[in-house]
């Protein structure tokens, strides 16, 4: 059976493996199920359903016939009901990132070995032309891998559609036809129905073998570009509490060929996936990097910035305003939490010095901890005369990328402290002062690493300090 020989050349799982196997109903879940339980190798097979509820009672009966065809096979089955978030207004979008959320809560939760799902060589044609014609590059090109970090494999991936009617035609079993995968106004069924059909006729009748073969070829390079990115991704690049940093003065010596790969490795550490990401978007990475414009770009998902010959990967900035409590008030930035504390304390002759000690009695009243904004300025202790919180980033060279979320603590609209450069000079210690206000920054890591992590299946990075000087 082909579907074994696949197994085994990828490598998918071992005779006895825990398999959850993603069965919508369709033709090709449903072959997919048959064909593993017809393998000799004693897997444990857990039937997997997620039901969007986008089609009313069809899907609802889709869901049912999945049960009853789980309980006829003598497989565990757990059927799940979604709402999708389609705020992003990708619908297809949203049905796949609730897919993968459901294998990998099942993945963990029945401690399954590998989720199966039943994208076939057809679907992998039809990937790659869908990519081609976006302006994917060689990785993009790759398509629907037969083995992802995430732990989804794809026995069917090289076997068709056709091959998987036939099998159903021989053994006489029945699946669900879904509408909606005859619906044009989505794209990837008017490649199916109608780009494909005509390209085949007009122009290679063997136009599936052929997709499918350069997705397995431009699969082949991914993996020696990810091989080469994970040798050079300690030297390239710095991990941030916001996203990554690819450092212009090491990127300037590779080729461009290595750095579209380790650009596009960045923004798949930063996003989490390369969800609409193009050749162009990847260019325009590229040429902040070597030519240093333009010096902000607005990518699918993420914010790049250029300055002083490097360029800084992150997921857009949003804005906070919180008031500083006794207890203090905290920051999340991904992974990083930050948490800025008022200490009090007593006076003493090192506080008049301290540039992050207040006195207490000049700052009386509701303080609020916010970011720095345009057109912020102040007079900070030692200072004769008021600063630009800007002209200050400039003077002590805090990368562009550092300044939006610098924390500034306010009384009412005058500013009282701003991190690295104290307390303003009307609400610092003097000889008079008597109870005094330190304001600590305090900040920890939800994981263990604060360092940069050597690239895997998907290039990762780690945390940096807040600090940024």
């Amino acid at each position: 059976m082909k579907i074994a020989e696949t197994i085994a050349r990828h490598r998918m799982f071992e005779p006895g493996a825990r398999i959850g196997v993603a069965v919508s109903g369709g033709a090709d879940s449903v072959a997919l199920l048959h064909m593993l339980l017809e393998l000799d190798w004693h897997v444990s097979i857990t039937v997997l359903h997620l039901n969007h509820g986008l089609r009313g009672e069809e899907s609802d009966g889709d869901a049912a016939f999945v049960e009853a065809l789980a309980r006829r096979l003598d497989c565990a089955c757990v059927v799940e009901r979604v709402r999708l978030d389609t705020t992003g207004g990708n619908l297809e979008q949203a049905g796949r990132h609730a897919r993968l959320s459901f294998f990998e809560r099942m993945r963990k939760e029945r401690g399954l070995d590998k989720v199966a799902t039943a994208h076939t060589r057809s679907d992998q044609a039809e990937t790659v032309l869908f990519r081609f014609l976006r302006g994917a590059g060689t990785t993009g090109l790759s398509a629907i891998l037969p083995v992802t970090a995430e732990g989804l494999v794809r026995p069917l991936i090289e076997t068709s559609r056709r091959e998987v009617l036939q099998y159903l035609a021989s053994r006489k079993i029945e699946w669900r036809e879904d509408r909606s995968n005859l619906d044009t106004r989505f794209s990837r069924n008017r490649i199916r129905h109608e780009l494909l059909p005509q390209l085949e006729r007009d122009w290679n009748p063997s136009l599936i073998s052929t997709l499918a073969h350069t997705a397995a070829v431009a699969n082949d390079e991914r993996l020696y570009w990810q091989a080469r990115v994970r040798e050079t991704w300690d030297r390239l690049a710095r991990p941030h509490h916001r996203g990554v940093v690819l450092l212009g003065s090491e990127c300037g010596r590779e080729s461009p060929a290595l750095l579209r790969h380790v650009a596009r490795s960045a923004i798949e550490e930063v996003k989490g996936d390369l969800a609409r990401i193009g050749f162009e978007h990847v260019e325009t990475i590229l040429r902040m990097l070597l030519q240093g414009c333009p010096r902000r770009a607005r990518i699918p998902g993420i914010v790049a910035v250029w300055w002083r010959n490097s360029v800084h990967l992150a997921l857009p900035f949003v804005p906070y305003t919180v008031e500083l409590a006794p207890a203090g008030a905290e920051i999340r930035r991904g992974s990083e939490r930050v948490r800025v504390v008022l200490e009090q304390c007593g006076y003493n002759e090192d506080a008049r010095t301290d540039r992050d000690a207040l006195d207490a009695d000049r700052v009386d009243g509701p303080l609020v901890l916010r970011n720095w904004t345009e057109g912020d300025a102040y007079r900070p202790m030692n200072y004769g005369s008021v600063q630009r919180v800007n002209d200050l980033f400039q003077s002590a060279r805090i990368p562009l990328w550092d300044r939006q979320d610098w924390p500034i603590i306010t009384r009412g609209d005058v500013i009282v402290w701003a991190k690295r450069f104290g307390a303003s000079a009307e609400a610092g210690c003097t000889m008079d002062t008597r109870r005094v206000l330190r304001v600590n920054v305090e900040k920890w890591w939800d994981n263990e690493s604060k360092g940069a992590v050597a690239p895997s299946d998907r290039v990762g990075g780690g945390t940096a300090a807040w600090e940024s000087a």
